[in-house]
């Protein structure tokens, strides 16, 4: 077992999860790199956060596509069902014991997106369980094929008004070109027009939950897309149709071409957003090695020599910033998600500390399944790093610190983080430096630290309550350094 220090534990944690804190950084010290990867990408890995044992408040995951489409509630207000999956999706990133699990699933629903198409979708809970979070640990191509079938796929890129008589190229043109092969393997025109004639004619029956190809609708003739071709002879079977489809979706997904594009994307999410050649070739071979098998991949690039070296310099989506600062000061939710109230649809979520949250994300562009294109939320730095950006993760950051999100989180418990002994402001900052960044601060710039603190934190004789304080002050100061913006 390869032993990792302090630094590297934070680093690789910081790259990979939604933010260390201390029993992360102890785990993986504890049982290395390898063993943690292992244990994190068990289809089987129990959930042990104490936020994620009961979902049931969360009503819709425990419904199918016609229960929904039945449900008086969710039918009248499709916004309650939308806001019910961002709501468990924040709680699942910023609390889940499933952490590098929950990252693959923000990645993959980001790389084959749908969004909530302004929270009126009554399927995209379902594309979230069957298609994403039933695939990100399985086969790429078995993902794609989820995806293409899904009716919140078929409606959001007109696959389900994709017919031989009348074509609608828009599914099939972004199945290669953000899917799959990408534009830099040269595909054509009549590529486009050869895939979206393949999956001409699906649709999806609410009645029965069961997609379907209706062959009057589906083109017959030869198809040619990228060096694939298939006869598609007229038939009356709509199962021959289907496994047409399923073949030409594998050996989309297992060309070369696709196997680079997808670890370009991988490896800009978790290493840096030019990542190096010589990794993507690591990752492709591996892709192609395994038939596209996610996990494999994702060991080999976290596994890499070239991800050990990588320097953490990929910005923190606001999503990535709120978890970790929650994270690294082990702040709870203000109360439980209580049960829904369905009597009184305005108070629906009444009492639940997971509105104010959405609404921090939302301010900050960056809320569950809200960005509106198919090439996903952008994963490199560029779109992330303006002024105000800046200024509303320093606003959230602060007030999470310092315990002005009372109706979102509770106040962090700054006894559980630093020293017995720590009683000073410098004791104090430099345990909150150890603890944020694994390292106390520079001099100089401890000094200006210090300067700040014991200009706005006076000792009124309540010993605790001035430490708290003098904590709260100092880690909202540590979190405005440019070094917290960075994984």
């Amino acid at each position: 077992m390869a032993v990792i220090n302090d630094v590297r534990a934070r680093t690789t944690l910081a790259k990979l999860t939604y933010g260390y804190n201390p029993t992360d950084v102890a785990t993986i010290k504890a049982i290395g790199l390898e063993e943690w990867l292992k244990d994190q990408l068990t289809p089987t890995k129990v959930e042990t956060s104490e936020y994620l044992q009961d979902i049931s408040m969360f009503r819709s995951q425990t419904m199918s596509l016609p229960q929904i489409y039945q449900d008086r509630l969710f039918k009248g207000k499709p916004s309650l069902l939308s806001n019910e999956l961002a709501h468990l999706t924040l709680i699942r990133r910023i609390y889940s014991s499933r952490q590098v699990f929950e990252m693959l699933v923000e990645l993959f629903s980001d790389y084959v997106p749908v969004p909530l198409l302004a929270k009126k979708s009554l399927v995209r809970v379902d594309y979230d369980n069957t298609v994403i979070r039933a695939n990100v640990l399985g086969y790429f191509p078995n993902l794609l094929a989820a995806a293409t079938y899904h009716p919140a796929m078929l409606d959001y890129l007109n696959g389900d008004t994709n017919t031989a008589q009348h074509p609608n190229e828009n599914y099939g043109r972004e199945f290669l070109e953000l899917f799959t092969l990408t534009p830099g393997a040269g595909y054509t025109e009549d590529d486009v027009k050869g895939a979206s004639k393949m999956f001409s004619g699906i649709f999806w029956d609410v009645a029965t939950d069961t997609h379907h190809v209706r062959l009057s609708q589906h083109y017959f003739g030869q198809i040619k897309v990228f060096g694939y071709t298939d006869k598609n002879k007229a038939t009356t079977s709509e199962n021959a149709v289907k496994l047409r489809i399923k073949r030409f979706i594998k050996n989309i997904a297992l060309r070369p071409e696709t196997a680079n594009a997808f670890s370009i994307r991988m490896a800009r999410r978790f290493v840096a957003d030019v990542p190096p050649n010589s990794l993507i070739k690591k990752m492709s071979a591996e892709y192609l090695r395994t038939k596209g098998h996610i996990p494999s991949v994702f060991k080999v690039m976290a596994l890499s020599t070239e991800f050990a070296a990588a320097k953490p310099t990929k910005v923190k989506r606001p999503m990535e910033h709120l978890a970790s600062t929650v994270r690294a000061l082990n702040v709870s939710l203000a109360n439980p998600v209580p049960q829904p109230n369905i009597e009184v649809v305005k108070d629906y979520a009444k009492g639940s500390p997971m509105p104010p949250v959405l609404t921090a994300l939302t301010t900050q562009g960056h809320a569950p399944f809200d960005w509106p294109f198919p090439n996903g939320y952008p994963d490199i730095g560029e779109p992330w790093t303006t002024l105000s950006s800046q200024v509303q993760r320093w606003n959230f950051s602060t007030k999470i610190a310092q315990g002005r999100m009372a109706n979102a989180f509770a106040d962090p418990n700054y006894a559980t983080l630093l020293s017995p002994t720590s009683t000073t402001p410098n004791e104090i900052v430099t345990d909150l430096a150890v603890h944020l960044y694994g390292a106390d601060l520079p001099t100089a710039e401890k000094t200006k630290v210090l300067a700040i603190v014991n200009q706005s934190v006076r000792n009124n004789g309540d010993q605790a309550k001035y430490i708290s304080n003098v904590a709260a002050t100092a880690a909202a100061l540590l979190l405005s350094k440019p070094d917290w913006n960075l994984r």
